[in-house]
């Protein structure tokens, strides 16, 4: 019986961490002021397209960007030690696509820049490794 109790809590324990996960995908988080959404590179693309005024911010290393970057972005590495200070330099109240290689980075950019107070920001699902590599610029 205690083996089917432990049983029970691991698949609920399971199954709920794969939910949360999967909400995570398009997730918009809001509060009065702050938007974060996640979005596929088809999306981005749509959302860039009906807001010209958007920056577009590349979280990776300088090496990495150097390496190909979407065309116009901005590099400001997110695991640098100046990542909030060069941040906050920016308008907290311009719209940001903000990507990296993965997609890790990239969440915790914006994550961070709601912190910070930045008012819209857009993640790039998968980062820029699930796009063409054709979009970028060398």
């Amino acid at each position: 019986m205690k083996k089917n109790f432990i049983y029970v809590i691991g698949l609920t324990i399971l199954v709920g961490g794969f939910l949360y996960v999967s909400s995570l995908e398009k997730e918009v988080t809001s509060t009065s002021e702050k938007v974060i959404k996640h979005v596929t590179f088809d999306e981005g693309v749509q959302v860039i397209a009906g807001n010209p005024s958007m920056v577009i911010l590349d979280v990776r290393t300088p090496e990495e960007y150097a390496q190909g970057h979407l065309a116009g972005a901005i590099n400001v590495n997110v695991e640098s030690g100046t990542f909030d200070e060069e941040i906050s330099k920016l308008d907290k109240n311009t719209s940001y696509f903000v990507y990296c290689r993965s997609g890790r980075r990239s969440a915790v950019a914006v994550s961070r820049m709601k912190d910070l107070s930045f008012s819209s920001t857009y993640n790039l699902l998968g980062g820029i490794q699930s796009i063409n590599p054709t979009s970028l610029v060398r």
